[in-house]
């Protein structure tokens, strides 16, 4: 009997020092004009890829083809959002035009958004899950990020 309560005393006292998990970052809710004109509300409910990216920057445009290959594959179970950062949003609505952008783009040129996502630099992805909560960002299409819509998509 002493051992078992020393078993369990023991239990109990090691779960303290255990290391907590580390809590998913929500996503903020945002609402913005698209380059197309009308408004569109964000508000996680559902597993969505955000996508910052501008007209001038290099490594957006060549991530776009990818991007678009994730959003044949896995457009109808994940929402892509672009969220375009030029200036003048007549840049990032020409440069969508031209690449065929099939997914909606809102425009931040004060980079209202991107500071509430806390971006740093683009093209950065960010995948959220469907209780909205931040599970995975990244600065190019990879592995991972395809893996991980791959399970949003289930």
């Amino acid at each position: 009997m002493k051992t078992l309560r020393f078993i369990l005393i023991t239990l109990l006292c090691c779960t303290c020092y255990l290391p907590a998990a580390k809590a998913a970052k929500k996503a903020p809710h945002f609402s913005a004009p698209t380059l197309s004109g009308p408004e569109l509300a964000f508000e996680a409910k559902a597993p969505a890829l955000l996508i910052f990216w501008a007209s001038w920057c290099g490594s957006c445009l060549a991530e776009i083809p990818k991007l678009k290959g994730l959003n044949d594959k896995w457009g109808q179970a994940v929402q892509f959002i672009g969220v375009n950062v030029n200036k003048h949003p007549k840049d990032g609505a020409k440069t969508a035009q031209v690449y065929a952008i099939p997914y909606p783009s809102v425009s931040d040129p004060a980079l209202e958004i991107s500071d509430q996502f806390n971006v740093q630099g683009t093209p950065t992805l960010i995948a959220i899950d469907q209780h909205g909560s931040i599970i995975y960002q990244t600065h190019r299409v990879d592995k991972k990020l395809a893996d991980t819509l791959e399970a949003l998509a289930f």
